[in-house]
């Protein structure tokens, strides 16, 4: 007799001539294998806001893909406005992740924590804005400007309401910080010598991405390159794509350029958007970078 695929009971090693077959055993095993993972699936749902499917955010759950920053993200140029909206879809999904699921985690750890939310805003809207395309009005000031700032205080405010709910604001200090602001200023000059140039994505008499490099690589005779472009360099109606510039004769070693001028004090600032010529003050030995922009080199 072919023996079956199945559960064999101790006959079968006892030396009785044929095996008592149970074939439906394995199937209440799998069953009972198939109820414990969905009721397992079920209590990690129920434990974790996130959901399965991607692309929905009800029922107080999550989605699963971070939104683009859809129009926000327009950057602009120097013909084309940039954003006029804040950041608001992208960031209040990173509040949501933070305050439905990460902060939820943290506080059923029962351990102290950190968390680091880094909002775009203001910061990314205010980097694309373009409500104020080769204007000087509304400035920084703009509409754009308002709402992004509205935006990211409206982020704090759920943060710091789920800290309420969870019983975690007594215990939990709240930290602001941010790398640096924005000013208003106009981009046109009737000194600086990159303004009288021509570029093919500059208006006339507007300084260009980079001009500062482009001034200082002029008043110090010297060549530019764009570390952006792989070290290419820079010369007649170009400028620096991204606005940085490596001075010297040689890109690989661009502090090379400081010895052959140690016989002159240089003074440059880029809030006068020009450079002073050099005048003579005996051996200048270092030279310094200090905090309202200006690059001096001195004895």
């Amino acid at each position: 007799m072919a023996r079956a695929q199945g559960f064999f009971d101790r006959g079968d090693r006892q030396g009785r001539p044929d095996p008592v077959v149970r074939p439906q055993r394995p199937r209440r095993q799998a069953r009972r294998a198939f109820d414990r993972g969905r009721r397992r699936n079920r209590r990690q749902e129920r434990l974790s806001p996130v959901r399965r499917d991607e692309g929905r955010a009800d029922q107080g759950r999550a989605a699963l893909t971070t939104p683009s920053r859809g129009d926000n993200g327009k950057a602009g140029d120097a013909k084309t406005p940039g954003t006029t909206v804040a950041n608001t879809a992208q960031q209040a999904y990173f509040a949501d992740v933070a305050s439905k699921v990460v902060l939820p985690m943290l506080k059923a750890r029962n351990k102290p924590f950190v968390l680091v939310f880094w909002s775009r805003d203001p910061d990314g809207t205010q980097h694309n804005q373009g409500d104020s395309l080769n204007t000087v009005t509304p400035g920084h000031q703009r509409p754009s400007t308002m709402a992004s700032i509205k935006n990211a205080d409206n982020n704090l405010a759920q943060l710091r309401k789920t800290l309420d709910e969870l019983g975690l604001s007594a215990t939990t200090n709240i930290i602001v910080s941010a790398d640096h602001g924005f000013s208003t200023i106009s981009k046109e000059s009737k000194t600086s010598p990159s303004a009288k140039v021509s570029y093919d994505d500059t208006p006339k008499d507007f300084l260009p991405m980079g001009f500062l490099a482009l001034d200082l690589a002029k008043a110090l005779d010297l060549p530019l390159f764009d570390p952006n472009d792989k070290n290419a360099p820079v010369a007649g109606n170009a400028h620096p794509k991204a606005g940085n510039g490596v001075l010297g004769k040689d890109p690989a070693s661009p502090t090379s350029w400081w010895r052959p001028m140690a016989d002159r004090t240089w003074s440059i600032c880029e809030q006068g958007q020009e450079a002073r010529r050099p005048h003579d003050q005996g051996p200048a030995r270092t030279g310094t970078m200090s905090a309202d922009c200006s690059s001096t080199m001195h004895s």
